[in-house]
């Protein structure tokens, strides 16, 4: 108990202190992109080329084939 007391006033400025500090908040600008899609590999990857990057193999995550649709 006595080891709270002590230490109360000790946190209570400590609290005081970082509610007080700013708040850095990191905003980002938007990045627009064009590419142009060179060709379809299969149902999830393609072939883009980029004006900065030159030609990229892309997968989409998150896409299954349909079974049977052949």
């Amino acid at each position: 108990m006595k080891l709270i007391r002590r230490l109360a006033p000790a946190l209570g400025l400590l609290a005081l202190v970082v509610q007080g500090m700013p708040v850095i908040v990191a905003t980002a600008e938007p990045v627009v992109t064009t590419a142009e899609v060179l060709r379809v590999v299969d149902g999830d990857t393609i072939d883009v080329r980029d004006d900065v990057r030159g030609r990229l193999r892309i997968r989409v995550l998150g896409i299954f084939p349909v079974k049977y649709a052949c």
